[in-house]
Parts: C-alpha cells; sequence; structure tokens
C-alpha cells in the first residue's frame, strides 16, 4: 500500500509537471494561487479596504490639486464674471467648479452658457499667461437651443471683454449687436448643391 501510494503521489506530480509546462506564465500564477488556501470573508474585507484607501488618495490629490492650481482658481474666477453676465444663477458655482461633472446633469440653454462661460474662461487666461490675443470662433450659436435674449448676452460680453480678438462666426443669422461693424461673407451656389459635369471632379 505505500509503494503504491507513493507511485501514485509521483505519478500525479509527473501529470502535474506536464499540466504546468504547457501554461503560459500568467497561467501557472493562477493555478498556484488557487492552491493558496484563502478565506473569501477575509480576503474580499481587504478588496474592499483597498479600493476605500484607493479612493481617499485619489481624493487627497484632487483636493491639493484644486488647492494648489492658479491656473484653474483663475479660469473659475472669469467663469464665475461671465456665466453672471449670462444672467445664471446657480449656488453650486464655486472656485471648483471646473473640477465638477455636474455638466452631464444640464442640458439645453444652461449647458450652452456654461460652456460658453467656461470657453470664455479658458481664452483669457492663456492669452494673460502667454501674452498673446487668440482668434475665436464659433459654429452656429443661435442652433443650440439658445434664444435672441441669450444670444445677445453671450455676444455683449465678446464685445466688453473680447475686443481685440477676431471673431468668427459661422450662421445663418445676423447679429445686430455688433452694429454693422464686421465683414460679412456670404455662401451662394454651394459646390454640392451643383451637379459635376462627366469630365469634371469635386477634387
Amino acid at each position: 500500500k505505500k509503494i503504491e501510494k507513493i507511485l501514485e503521489e509521483q505519478y500525479s506530480q509527473q501529470q502535474n509537471k506536464c499540466f504546468f509546462e504547457n501554461l503560459s506564465e500568467v497561467e501557472k500564477i493562477n493555478e498556484y494561487i488557487q492552491l493558496i488556501p484563502l478565506n473569501k470573508s477575509i480576503l474580499e474585507g481587504k478588496i474592499k479596504e483597498t479600493k476605500i484607501s484607493i479612493k481617499n488618495i485619489r481624493k487627497n490629490i484632487s483636493d491639493r490639486t484644486k488647492a494648489n492650481n492658479h491656473f484653474g482658481n483663475e479660469i473659475s474666477k472669469y467663469m464665475q464674471q461671465y456665466i453672471k453676465k449670462l444672467d445664471v444663477s446657480d449656488d453650486n458655482i464655486t472656485s471648483n467648479y471646473i473640477y465638477t461633472s455636474n455638466l452631464k446633469e444640464l442640458s439645453g440653454a444652461a449647458l450652452q452658457k456654461r460652456v460658453f462661460a467656461f470657453h470664455l474662461a479658458y481664452i483669457k487666461v492663456v492669452q494673460e499667461q502667454l501674452h498673446i490675443t487668440l482668434p475665436i470662433l464659433m459654429d452656429s450659436p443661435r442652433s443650440r437651443e439658445l434664444d435672441d435674449a441669450n444670444t445677445n448676452l453671450m455676444m455683449k460680453i465678446l464685445q466688453e471683454e473680447f475686443k481685440e480678438n477676431q471673431l468668427i462666426i459661422a450662421s445663418i443669422y445676423s447679429y445686430d449687436s455688433f452694429d454693422n461693424n464686421y465683414n460679412k461673407i456670404e455662401l451662394h451656389d454651394r459646390l454640392i448643391d451643383q451637379p459635376c459635369k462627366d469630365d469634371e471632379s469635386l477634387f
């Protein structure tokens, strides 16, 4: 019986050896881990503690970044100013507002006005830091659920705060707030509307 037991163990070891030889290194590690006697409840508890620890570390990093980020604070400051001029009232808009994901909860004019304020604030800070003047391009501002009143508020900020910037607006509307002090380029006979001849190409 002892001899049989020894032979069985040797056979088992040989079979395991052959099995392990055909595994990749990662698969071997997984097999070894599975042989370790582990308490499932203790392991789940450790995983939970680790997740909480990671969450706290990330929050700590985020808080320190917000507290020491001069540019972020400047962007927040200008954003608050522009949002007030856009007639938006929100007590949640603080110096850390740009770090939140609350914008996902907004839609329509409320979202568009906040996004507009953020973009202008970003441009303002970049210009101040690099001492340059950037062009501002706007694609169909009226088409994003904004009425005449809101659009006029946006144009007023551009007139007051960004007089030196080149402003390019792609739109089917006219904007009286500029007092016709702009170059209007009208597009007629669009290429896509013209049928090609047999010997012509679009490119």
